[in-house]
Order: structure tokens, then sequence, then C-alpha cells
């Protein structure tokens, strides 16, 4: 390779990496969103509008990446199946909790609003791996989710450590100590 091609290289870097940074924006954006919507003590409600949070967030994805959703109701059945797998989460969590000290540390509505974030950003982050891999929006299905998490479990993100340490920082920020 010249001067010339590495340049040229650098240069599709740049701008692939700018637009999934972008991507990603639009992922935290919603996940801040899903995760204050997840908090509120209305049942039903809470779920309805992470689903709704997620929706859009994967419209806006869909736009990103220059798609057009062919089956909205697949996006939608995406959306109510991840809230559904983060109100399960949620309340294990809290039968886990409430027979522990952690009751006293954690509200309920402080591990919706967690896990509704964690799971908005496992899903936008699921749609812009599968997207940027060349895949379509209106393809992404279980095996995209099954694939994301192999990916995450060969990297260090989804260690031990690396999810206490997370939690430590949040916590921390959340106490106003950091």
């Amino acid at each position: 390779m010249n001067a010339g091609t590495d340049q040229i290289l650098n240069t599709d870097n740049t701008i692939q990496n700018a637009s999934q940074e972008d991507a990603l924006k639009i992922v935290v954006n919603s996940t801040a969103k899903a995760s204050t919507v997840a908090a509120l003590p209305i049942p039903l409600i809470d779920m309805a509008g992470v689903a709704y949070v997620q929706v859009k967030m994967i419209e806006k994805l869909a736009i990103h990446y220059n798609q057009n959703i062919d089956d909205q109701s697949r996006v939608i059945v995406t959306s109510v199946v991840t809230g559904i797998l983060s109100g399960l989460c949620s309340e294990i969590v809290s039968a886990l909790a409430s027979n522990t000290q952690l009751e006293k540390i954690i509200s309920e509505s402080l591990v919706k609003a967690s896990l509704a974030g964690f799971i908005t950003t496992i899903t936008g982050e699921v749609f812009i791996r599968h997207m940027h891999l060349g895949g379509n929006v209106n393809t992404v299905d279980t095996s995209s989710f099954i694939e994301y998490a192999k990916a995450q479990l060969q990297s260090d993100r989804l260690s031990i450590n690396s999810i206490s340490n997370v939690a430590m920082e949040r916590a921390i920020s959340k106490l106003g100590l950091g």
C-alpha cells in the first residue's frame, strides 16, 4: 500500500467511527429516556413507555443507517419482548434484594430504571451491530441478540469485574461522592 491508499483507508475509518458514534448517541439518549420512564411507579405505563422509547430509538437508527422499516409490528414486538424481559429481571432482582440488606439500598424504581436502561442499551447495540455488519433493520432476530451476547462474552465487557466496576462508579455518582 502507498500513502494515498493509507490515507483513504484512514478517512474511511474516521467516517465509519463518526457514524457509529452518532448511532451510539441515539442509543445513549434513548437509554436515559427509558430509564426515566421505567422509574415511574405506575404498572404497565412504565413498560409501555419503555417500549415506545425503544421503538423510536430503532426508527432513528434505521434513519441513521438509511434504511426503511418494512414491518413496524416486528419492531414493536422486539421492544415489547425486551420490555417484558426487563420486567422479569426487575422482579428477580427485587426478590433477591428483599432477602438481603440490598432492599434498604436499592429501591424498586431504581432497579427498574437500571434494568430498562441496560436492556435499551443492549437493544440499540444489537441493531447498530447488525446494521453496521451490513444487515437490514428488518432482519434483526433472536440470532442477532445471541451473536451480540457471544461477542460481549468474548470481550471483557461482561466480566464480573467490569460489571462491578461500572455498578460501583454509578453508585458513587448517584450518591454524589464522585
